[in-house]
């Protein structure tokens, strides 16, 4: 058993949610109320944890303010998002887990209800889901549509990750023995669902629909560095060949996106930018 495997897994008894929704929190005090409005306003009830990692401004007291409505707030310091999805894990007791960044939401009630009724009527065998993400900037306008069906995507498996994860469903059997790897910063949830989905195919859900903020973990130069670096370390943990051209573009991205790094720090200290 690995260093992130773990025996803790949620179990499901007659009394458990159909969806736990983990939302990773980290100075979100600008976003993290619709981020849980948009949970709690969902038709479909769900257990809402809020995972904060000691967030220095007040995202853990707004957070707080929904404890009455049975959000449950954990504020402590964590070693990233996957730490902290780690962490919720722990929690969890619905049948099916989601994971939501606090900037992060829905904007149509019967999202939850659609994605159940897809899982519920799909293949019984399945243990992985997911559906549109639409790309928002901060005035809510979309600027992107990520994601598409598994047949359109699934040759991507052994270059990257195939679809954009953010509001994915995983069923809690898959945390039994696994969970996320808090070494990695971003490709993470590459690194983990690869095994699962080279045997399972998810399920792709059109009609469920999850809004996500523009910016997050990968969009900055020095961000996409490291993606391509926790990539190639993925590619070589798991074994994946990704073949020569895939290879070669990655090393030429990894070069182009080192040399930006340097000569932006250059620029920076004899203060030029």
């Amino acid at each position: 058993m690995n260093a992130y495997a773990t025996t803790h897994a949620p179990m499901i008894t007659a009394q458990t949610p159909f969806f736990t929704v983990i939302i990773a929190t980290y100075n979100a005090a600008a976003t993290i109320c619709k981020s849980i409005d948009s949970v709690l306003a969902q038709t479909e009830h769900a257990q809402i944890l809020v995972m904060d990692g000691l967030s220095n401004d007040n995202t853990a007291s707004l957070a707080r303010r929904y404890e009455p409505l049975g959000v449950a707030v954990y504020s402590e310091k964590d070693h990233g998002v996957y730490d902290a999805w780690n962490k919720g894990l722990e929690h969890a007791r619905g049948e099916w887990i989601i994971f939501l960044g606090a900037d992060d939401y829905y904007d149509n009630q019967d999202s939850l209800y659609t994605l159940r009724q897809a899982l519920t009527n799909g293949p019984k065998d399945a243990c992985l889901a997911y559906g549109l993400v639409e790309v928002v900037d901060a005035k809510g306008q979309v600027i992107a549509v990520e994601n598409k069906p598994w047949n359109e995507c699934r040759d991507t498996l052994r270059k990257n990750m195939p679809y954009t994860h953010v509001g994915s469903a995983h069923h809690a059997s898959i945390f039994r023995e696994r969970r996320f790897d808090p070494e990695f910063r971003i490709a993470g949830d590459y690194n983990f669902l690869y095994p699962i989905l080279t045997r399972i195919a998810p399920v792709f859900v059109s009609t469920y629909i999850v809004k996500m903020g523009h910016g997050g973990l990968s969009t900055s130069f020095t961000a996409r560095l490291n993606l391509i670096r926790e990539i190639k370390q993925i590619r070589r943990g798991h074994r994946i060949n990704a073949g020569w051209r895939a290879t070669f573009w990655l090393n030429i991205k990894e070069i182009y996106y080192s040399a930006t790094k340097f000569i932006s720090t250059i620029l920076d200290r004899q203060g030029i930018t």
